[in-house]
Formats: C-alpha cells, structure tokens, sequence
C-alpha cells in the first residue's frame, strides 16, 4: 500500500506529513535543500532535520523505526527540491543562463571528469542563483549542463541545438580536485 506522500509504511506517511507541516522547520529543509543544489556541504541533513522530528513526536507515544525516517527523509528531500526547481524556473528572468565548465585530469588512472556551475539570473532574488552539476567522468560538461536543466524543469527542447539555447558556455580549464564544484544529482521530470 502507497499513502499520499508515497511513503510505503503508515510511520513514514506520519513523519513525513509531521515534518512537512511544522512551519518552524520548514525554513532549515529548504535552506538545507538549497545547499545540496548549491554544493555547500553542510553539516545538517533533512535526515537528522526527520529524525529530531521523531524524536519529538516519541514524547506524544509515537515510535519510529530506523527504515521509515529514512524512507520520509528521501521524500521530504525529493519534495522540497521540487519546489526549490519550481522556484528556479518561475523565477528565471529569460535572460541568458550562464555555464561555467570545469575538468581534472586524474593522473594515476588518466581519466578526466568534469562539472559546471549553472548560473540561473532571476527576478524576485538578487542577482543570480547559482546550481552546480554533479562531478562526474568524462569531459562532456556542456551537455551535463543542459541535461542537469531539463532534469530541473527548464523546457529546452532535443531538437534545438545547443548553440540556439539561451545559455552561454564558458570552459574554465583544468582545475584542481578539491576546487570542483559538486552538485545533486536530480532525475529527469517525466
């Protein structure tokens, strides 16, 4: 059986819906969200958020399991980057969406992987919003980038090619490991 959150177990479908609804720690999920699209490595997780919200509810009798504050974890976390992708496609202002592109070379095994950081201009916010690509193999960062868009909800259609899009490309070299920026890997929206 599936509940309305898409929990599969009566105590998820609970803590997900405490959590989502108590507007006072509503704020640090989505700030903490926000830092996963911004590769800020935080130290506060929406797990430890869910899991303080179960401790919580234990003073009123209820008892969560360790697989159900996991299981409402992974669906607050996938809920509430829905919104934060909503907000950044709504609040885009049109103008050009700027890519900046990074690579290392690996030189034990003589691979090179990349990432980008997705500059997002928007109305509503001051200046840009900035999203990163997960660092990934290989030195395709460019079609990364418009991949990791479309997977937020920005509607550049297949048949346009690249060169058409509003996006400015811009290689930034070789960089070093510790200096690659890494983001959170978001599904493609059907």
């Amino acid at each position: 059986m599936t509940y309305e959150t898409g929990a599969t177990t009566h105590a998820a479908n609970d803590l997900v819906l405490c959590t989502l609804n108590d507007g006072s720690i509503y704020p640090e999920l989505t700030a903490i969200v926000w830092g996963l699209l911004q590769s800020n490595h935080r130290r506060a997780t929406v797990r430890e958020v869910v899991k303080r919200v179960a401790e919580q509810q234990r003073k009123t009798g209820s008892k969560y399991p360790a697989a159900s504050i996991t299981e409402a974890a992974d669906i607050v976390t996938s809920r509430i980057l829905a919104e934060c992708c909503d907000a950044l496609v709504h609040h885009w202002d049109g103008s050009r969406i700027v890519v900046q592109g990074y690579q290392w070379w690996d030189k034990v095994n003589g691979n090179t992987y990349s990432a980008s950081s997705i500059g997002i201009p928007s109305r509503g916010w001051a200046g840009l919003r900035t999203v990163h690509t997960p660092f990934t193999y290989g030195s395709c960062w460019e079609s990364d980038a418009v991949t990791h868009l479309r997977a937020i909800g920005f509607a550049f259609p297949d048949s346009v090619p690249r060169s058409a899009l509003p996006i400015v490309f811009a290689d930034c070299g070789y960089i070093k490991r510790a200096a690659m920026p890494d983001g959170l890997y978001i599904a493609p929206q059907a």
